[in-house]
């Protein structure tokens, strides 16, 4: 028998949008039923968590699942936020104004969709209703929405087909902002009207990612991103099949979604879908793409790749990756890759002194991911790098985190402030027993002491820090 040829190893891509064989190895779990089936409109989940993973997967398993259902992937990258902040109306609070627009938006992407299936007094209804809001007719803050559209869409404009006495045709737009008139309301109530009666022949789902991109952290961006789920929240109540998915569902990345403050929030528990994984899910993650690269069974993928060796401790190389991850599948993922381009002899498996050279570069990465994370907090990152190495040693106490603080220039308060957003990071978690450290990743409600802190493991070599 020839030498197996590893060369052909291959861990796939980090980011799903580039990915072009993720849908030949993505781990369809209970998540995917749970939109696809359930009808659940809120998909939550921590940066590498695989939100757009499941985006990307959801654009074609719904159409295989369902195939009268329209999909429409509205991925909100250079998006026009601003249309929703330049939109109020006197006699809504900015919550609701924010959900009408959002509705507005959702409505007006769709109704591309199900535009044939109306009846002819219907499209001449639903063409004016968006003239008379001002889409259509070149009026007001929804240029910025025809300009997004334009970039991002092909064809590069939206069109709704003209209807005899009614105008159509594709979206020109000018700028500038606008209030919402009341006009505005009850034109949404002639195209929710026209949409409910025609959703059981013409249902559609709307999947909305990137909405993340909204975050800044002000109370504005809290209410922007607050109407976006709770304009999915009323489509997802008044648009309704019994075994299909939902009229709209969100991506939104957890640390934002606690951070939300709403009348309804509690309402949309039985909604969401938590992006949580277990190790054998993580491990079928990685087992999948070793799969598809060496063309062998998902069972015997591990062993086939890794050492079979034990590693530090006494520990399989899985079980020595997984624990210096976030549980995160862009973690492990990231580990793997990193471990396979040390490899000194690509025709070889990954041996442990491939996985002890990949963890440098992966310690690299998990630090470059913190700064994207940590960055949208308006806190200089370097300072609190320099504090983290500052620290010298994994375990430290709150006092030894604020002397490090001190000496690299940062006030008591902003210290008090870093150490909680890095222990809402899971970056610092708390030894309990044993060799046990607990993180927020594992336990949402952990309650950070001022003694037994511990960094996470997967940045010990970025900061140099010693583990102990």
């Amino acid at each position: 028998m020839p030498p197996e040829d590893y060369s052909r190893l291959d861990f796939g891509r980090l980011e799903a949008e580039s990915d072009k064989d993720l849908p030949s190895y993505f781990l369809a779990t209970r998540h995917v039923q749970d939109i696809v089936g359930r009808g659940k409109y809120l998909v939550l989940g921590r940066k590498g968590a695989g939100k757009t993973a499941l985006f990307k997967y959801l654009e074609s398993r719904i159409e295989e699942s369902c195939p009268d259902v329209e999909v429409i992937s509205l991925d909100l990258i250079d998006y026009a936020f601003e249309i929703h902040r330049n939109l109020n109306q006197e006699e809504l609070t900015p919550a609701r104004s924010y959900s009408l627009s959002w509705k507005l938006l959702y409505y007006y992407i769709a109704a591309e969709k199900i535009f044939n299936s109306l009846e002819r007094t219907e499209q001449k209804t639903l063409v004016a209703a968006f003239n008379q809001i001002g889409i259509t007719s070149g009026v007001g803050s929804f240029g910025a929405l025809g300009n997004w559209f334009r970039r991002s869409r092909d064809p590069k404009t939206l069109t709704l087909p003209t209807v005899a006495g009614v105008g159509g045709g594709g979206i020109t737009v000018a700028d500038g902002p606008r209030a919402v008139d009341p006009q505005m309301s009850g034109s949404l109530s002639k195209i929710e009207e026209i949409f409910s009666q025609n959703f059981s022949r013409a249902p559609f789902t709307v999947l909305v990612d990137r909405l993340d991109d909204a975050w800044d952290g002000s109370d504005q961006s809290k209410k922007l991103i607050a109407g976006a789920i709770n304009a999915a929240r009323d489509l997802s109540i008044s648009l309704s099949i019994k075994g299909y998915p939902a009229p709209v569902v969100a991506f939104l990345r957890t640390d934002i979604w606690n951070a939300l403050s709403f009348n309804d929030l509690n309402k949309t528990s039985q909604d969401q879908v938590h992006l949580d994984w277990s190790d054998n899910e993580l491990q079928d993650i990685v087992a999948l793409r070793i799969s598809h690269s060496l063309d062998c069974s998902k069972s015997a993928a591990w062993a086939k790749a890794f050492p079979i060796e034990e590693m530090r401790n006494r520990q399989s190389a899985f079980k020595y990756m997984t624990k210096r991850t976030m549980r995160r599948p862009r973690d492990l993922i990231a580990f793997c890759i990193n471990a396979e381009e040390s490899r000194a002899d690509i025709m070889q498996s990954i041996s442990p002194s491939d996985i002890y050279e990949g963890e440098g570069p992966y310690s690299d990465h998990m630090l470059r991911e913190l700064k994207d994370e940590i960055g949208l907090h308006e806190i200089e990152f370097d300072e609190v790098v320099r504090a983290l190495k500052g620290l010298g040693k994994r375990s430290h106490t709150e006092s030894e985190w604020l002397q490090s603080c001190s000496r690299n220039r940062i006030s008591e308060g902003d210290a008090h402030k870093v150490l909680d957003l890095l222990f809402d990071c899971s970056v610092i978690g708390v030894f309990k027993s044993g060799s046990t450290v607990k993180f927020r990743y594992d336990d949402p409600y952990l309650a950070r002491p001022s003694e037994g802190l511990q960094v996470h493991p997967s940045l010990l070599k970025a900061l140099n820090l010693t583990d102990r």
